[in-house]
């Protein structure tokens, strides 16, 4: 097997790396609970406590 890493050599770019990997993740969600067989005020409040979760999460980080 053959790994190519490529180094950022900016903060931006560093940056908009880590923007594009969320945004990866958030239609991976996405997708994952839209499948879901619940109803849409079920999957609604799915993401609404991820989102609770993830804001909890970065408070705790500053705090801490």
């Amino acid at each position: 097997m053959e790994v190519i890493i490529h180094l950022l050599g900016s903060k931006e770019g560093q940056e908009e790396l880590g923007k594009c990997v969320a945004t990866v993740y958030a239609q991976l969600i996405y997708n994952y609970i839209s499948r879901l067989e619940c109803s849409p005020e079920q999957k609604v409040a799915l993401l609404d406590a991820i989102q609770k979760n993830i804001h909890d999460e970065i408070k705790k980080e500053k705090e801490g």
